[in-house]
């Protein structure tokens, strides 16, 4: 999707964050909402619904809402738009002109001054100025669709850890769940206690796993305040889709919506259309034109004509400013391909890594699960063979979980690499 450069109307950046809302909104749940700090109306709001939020169980959509509104990393990104936007309205002006004057008096004779002055402005300013704007507005369109892809990066981070906390809450709820069950008084056998203390371990361990998870998730929101740390996710794992994702033509998909290659074509676009500037009007670089005035001390009449002046091309004569802009469109042009054959190759990479992910999970459900499943389900009168028994169905359910946890991981990791949205048309 092509975006237009923005107007300079209102507040810096305002026009530029709306592109992104569409982007983002046509492409998650969500809408990323700039809050300069200035506003405070905007930012009481904003903490409003950011608590209204993380209150209740969040669910993954809503997990996504909090970052696009919280995350600093965001609203540090948008501000840049701030930037460019001001860079094109400044782009729009011609440089003030320059008003100058001299006062000389005799050493000897009349004490009559002698003055003269002028008005000057750069010839290069007037004539550059549709150019200038030009280069302004490529830049503003690469810097949007920069931030948009960044932002539809930060969404599929936040989905993939979203994944990632509710696998090690239910890996902990089921570590726990088998400890309470193997904690009967009347089951105080010796031979229990290897299998207690190995529970106990595993205890510690996926404690302090979910911890880890949930304070990525903490940096990906943005959350900090204690009232906000509380928060809960929505479990268990959503299950397998009944039908595998089609994925024959994901890779022109991925070149169509990636906005980071856009980035760098826009990038590449303000590269030629500066080195056209400096091809077409680098040699009136130092060419400046105005009025000058001069009072005689004569008293003979003020008289008013024009006055220019320019560089002489002695030294300097434009040619190394100009190779340098020819490298760095080169380079540009460059960069874009190289970055074409990385989405290529990101697409190809993580779309084996969906399928294998499936598979394994087939595998996992039909092979170990099951046998530990038949397992401990027969009839055992010895204590420490039954409990083996469930540790091995415990063993056997983390890996069911780590493997369905690691499809929807590839599977938010191919919706990034492909723009931040699958086809919904059957490929």
């Amino acid at each position: 999707m092509g975006l237009v450069a923005a107007g300079c109307g209102g507040p810096p950046s305002e026009a530029a964050v709306a592109q992104v809302q569409q982007v983002v909104a046509e492409r998650t749940e969500g809408r990323v909402v700039y809050h300069p700090r200035r506003d405070r109306a905007r930012e009481a709001l904003r903490e409003e619904t950011v608590f209204s939020l993380v209150r209740r169980p969040l669910t993954e959509s809503s997990a996504v809402r909090v970052a696009l509104l919280q995350s600093p990393r965001l609203q540090a990104e948008l501000a840049r738009l701030g930037i460019a936007t001001a860079d094109l309205h400044q782009a729009g002006l011609a440089e003030n002109p320059q008003l100058w004057g001299a006062v000389r008096l005799p050493a000897a004779g009349s004490v009559v001054p002698d003055v003269t002055g002028g008005l000057t402005t750069s010839f290069l300013s007037l004539f550059t100025l549709a150019a200038r704007q030009r280069i302004a507005e490529a830049r503003l369109e690469a810097e949007t669709l920069a931030v948009s892809h960044l932002v539809l990066d930060t969404v599929a981070a936040v989905r993939t850890t979203y994944v990632e906390v509710q696998r090690q809450q239910q890996r902990l709820a089921a570590v726990r769940a088998l400890r309470a069950t193997l904690a009967d008084p009347t089951e105080q056998t010796p031979a229990l206690a290897p299998v207690r203390e190995a529970l106990a371990e595993r205890v510690l361990t996926r404690e302090g796993d979910l911890v880890a998870a949930r304070e990525r998730m903490n940096r990906l929101l943005g959350l900090w305040l204690p009232a906000h740390l509380g928060w809960s996710v929505v479990a268990p794992l959503p299950p397998l889709p009944p039908q595998p994702l089609r994925t024959r033509l994901l890779e022109r998909t991925a070149i169509a919506q990636r906005l980071d290659l856009q980035a760098r074509r826009a990038r590449t676009r303000r590269f030629g259309r500066t080195l056209e500037m400096a091809r077409d009007w680098g040699w009136l670089s130092g060419l400046s034109l105005g009025a000058s005035v001069y009072a005689p001390p004569t008293g003979d009449g003020v008289t008013v004509g024009p006055a220019g002046a320019v560089s002489l091309p002695i030294f300097d004569q434009g040619q190394a400013a100009v190779a340098r802009l020819e490298a760095e469109h080169a380079r540009a042009q460059h960069r874009t391909t190289e970055l074409a054959v990385t989405i290529r190759s990101q697409v190809r990479e993580r779309r084996g890594a969906l399928a294998r992910a499936r598979r394994r999970l087939t595998l996992v459900r039909s092979g170990p699960l099951r046998r530990a499943r038949a397992t401990a389900a027969a009839a055992s009168r010895d204590p420490s063979e039954h409990a083996r028994r469930q540790l091995a169905l415990l063993d056997a359910y983390e890996a069911e979980l780590d493997a369905l946890a690691a499809y929807w991981s590839a599977r938010h990791e191919l919706t990034r690499v492909c723009g931040g949205a699958l086809p919904t048309t059957p490929l």
